[in-house]
């Protein structure tokens, strides 16, 4: 397992790699407070590439400058530079725990074509109006964000 890092946006973003050879790819992407190393115990060599992202501001990625920074819209332009980093794979697998299943969800919907599985881990049973409209209008990220931070 070797720890690599992609730039996204002027950060630079960490990751997690066992380095297998395989056309199947399992990413494997935690929550909040949380870091790549969580997964570690499950990133054995076997016959699937398993990457671990840190988030921004998570392990040792950097953390951005503003807490607006911090938005669904970077999210899922964080996992895109890393599906670009990490190059082509016949089968692309995501598997997010809490915050990032809402990302996982939300890249999965958007680029249908290009994920083949999803596994959504503790996302919870409430989802604002705000957060589903991400993927639309990011000003209405932003405010699902901070208003989502202040419960």
């Amino acid at each position: 397992m070797k720890q690599h890092y992609t730039e996204s946006d002027g950060l630079q973003l960490a990751y997690l790699d066992n380095g297998a050879v395989s056309d199947h790819v399992l990413i494997l992407m935690h929550g909040l407070f949380a870091r790549a190393s969580l997964y570690i115990p499950f990133i054995e060599p076997i016959n699937w590439r398993i990457v671990a992202p840190d988030l921004r501001g998570h392990g040792k990625s950097d953390h951005a400058r503003a807490p607006a920074d911090y938005n669904r819209a970077a999210y899922l332009h964080d996992l895109e530079v890393l599906l670009d980093a990490i190059g082509p794979a016949k089968q692309f697998v995501l598997l997010g725990h809490s915050l990032s299943a809402v990302t996982a969800y939300q890249y999965a919907a958007a680029h249908p074509d290009r994920i083949d599985g999803l596994i959504i881990e503790d996302m919870g049973h409430k989802v604002s109006w705000r957060a589903v409209l991400c993927n639309e209008i990011p000003r209405a990220c932003t405010n699902a964000y901070l208003s989502l931070s202040e419960h």
